[in-house]
């Protein structure tokens, strides 16, 4: 199962949505076609267990924000910047697979439980942010989750979170 995720991953990474078969997922995989029918009943159902994997793992970086009574807002900023940095295939498997399915899929992949764990961690995090509250949350997590898209922000995995300049990337 492990090695047909991985490879569907890699393949979906590299291919449009529609020219990704099951039988050139078994091929990459080194299995038989019949055992990846066996996991998956279909293309859309492999393709959401992927998307599937990777949300504990974005839970699992705020965890540490959980116990905080405040949280700053650059330490958000760097925290999401570093998870988009260290899984980079995600947005790519979520733009690719929101350009090439049906209108249902798409809906389906927004609705996903990896896109509702992310907006709930985030809001969970901003809500520990000062100045933060019910009228502007929605502008801080536009904010903040817009840099998921912006591949040219370099922050160094071992800054220090007191020396991020929140205006440059407010302007």
């Amino acid at each position: 199962r492990e090695a047909i995720l991985k490879a569907a991953e890699e393949l979906f990474f590299t291919h449009a949505f529609k020219r990704v078969t099951f039988r050139l997922i078994a091929q990459k995989a080194g299995v038989s076609p019949a055992l990846v029918v066996y996991y998956f009943k279909n293309k859309e159902q492999l393709f959401d267990q992927l998307i599937e994997e990777h949300t504990p793992r974005l839970a699992k970086e705020f965890s540490s924000f959980k116990s905080r009574s405040q949280v700053q807002l650059s330490e958000i900023i760097v925290k999401y910047v570093q998870f988009w940095q260290n899984h980079p295939n995600i947005p790519i498997l979520l733009t690719r697979g929101g350009l090439s399915q049906d209108f249902e899929s798409r809906k389906k992949l927004e609705e996903s439980r990896f896109n509702h764990v992310t907006k709930q961690t985030l809001y969970s995090a901003l809500k520990k942010v000062p100045g933060c509250n019910d009228m502007n949350i929605d502008y801080y997590y536009m904010l903040v989750s817009s840099l998921s898209t912006q591949p040219y922000l370099n922050i160094d995995n071992n800054e220090d979170c007191s020396k991020f300049n929140i205006t440059d990337y407010t302007r």
